[in-house]
């Protein structure tokens, strides 16, 4: 793979381990995105962060998904100590998609306007987290708009697995620190304590509410938790007032009433044993008119809903 493009134009993505690089394939054109992981010598030879991404990353390609990033390879160089994840390009994400409405709306002195596509991407993000659970028994553990990928049919993808593990945690840090981006976490992420899938659907509910309001207007995104963990514990009571309050407003989008989303995002942002999971959320108002396709049909099912709602991506 590889082109004559300059080397700081084919850099669309970093991270506190890796670049992610645009690359083409010499003999068919076809755009890829390919992850390299600045590795960190160690006596296991890389770090522990890096592996874990490429572990479940390989699991995910095994069994893939039209919701979640296609995974074509994924390598290891023994010598270089050298991690390569190739994927599908996708040239947009969620995080780009809220801050452009963001600007638009500053600038015309109007309010936030959600993306018509905006329930499409909910339901999309929540079958490829349903697949991710169900089908792979593992917790993403890092939904954000930045993790949820767009392609060229503006289908949403699930990506960037380093915050994945297989099955249910029994609690403790990741590596030292809570797995995931604090403000989209949940509590018992951040805390240490025991989690399953309902620690995504918390996330899912984030999700929802800042696709539905814009967030909170003036705000910086939010960062990486650290040492500062504690400041955040109780952030979760903090988005529940601003649901109750419906400040900022939820707002329509076509298919999809306010209120909906609005008692949608309630039921998630509460403690884990009385979120809503799955069946429920497949139940809720707020999906019904896109008519999900049923789990146990399968990814073929969601590829054949996906394109008579106008989100598949044709092959060249």
């Amino acid at each position: 793979m590889g082109n004559q493009v300059p080397f700081n134009q084919a850099i669309i993505g970093e991270g506190a381990f890796g670049q992610v690089f645009r690359a083409r394939h010499r003999r068919r054109e076809t755009l890829y995105a390919v992850k390299v992981f600045k590795t960190q010598r160690s006596q296991r030879g890389v770090s522990p962060e890096v592996a874990r991404e490429c572990e479940v990353g390989t699991h995910v390609r095994q069994t893939p998904h039209p919701c979640i990033v296609k995974l074509h390879m994924v390598t290891f160089d023994e010598d270089l100590g050298l991690y390569t994840l190739v994927m599908e390009f996708c040239p947009s994400n969620l995080f780009q998609q809220v801050h452009t409405a963001n600007l638009e709306a500053l600038s015309k002195s109007t309010h936030y306007k959600p993306m018509p596509q905006t329930l499409d991407w909910l339901g999309q993000v929540f079958l490829g987290l349903e697949h991710m659970h169900h089908r792979l028994n593992m917790l993403f553990r890092d939904l954000k708009p930045a993790n949820v990928i767009l392609d060229s049919a503006l289908c949403a993808k699930l990506a960037d697995f380093g915050s994945g593990r297989m099955g249910p945690s029994a609690g403790a840090y990741s590596f030292g620190h809570p797995a995931g981006t604090m403000g989209y976490c949940a509590p018992e992420v951040l805390g240490g304590m025991p989690h399953d899938e309902t620690a995504d659907l918390y996330s899912l509910g984030v999700l929802t509410w800042l696709l539905f309001t814009g967030g909170m207007p003036g705000t910086q995104p939010p960062v990486q938790p650290r040492p500062e963990v504690h400041q955040h514990l109780y952030d979760w009571m903090l988005l529940r007032k601003c649901v109750e309050d419906n400040l900022p407003a939820f707002r329509s989008v076509e298919g999809a009433e306010p209120e909906d989303a609005r008692n949608c995002v309630h039921l998630f942002v509460q403690p884990p044993d009385r979120r809503m999971r799955h069946k429920e959320l497949r139940a809720h108002p707020l999906f019904q008119s896109l008519k999900l396709p049923s789990y146990e049909a399968g990814p073929t099912q969601v590829e054949t809903w996906l394109d008579e709602r106008g989100f598949l991506k044709r092959q060249r």
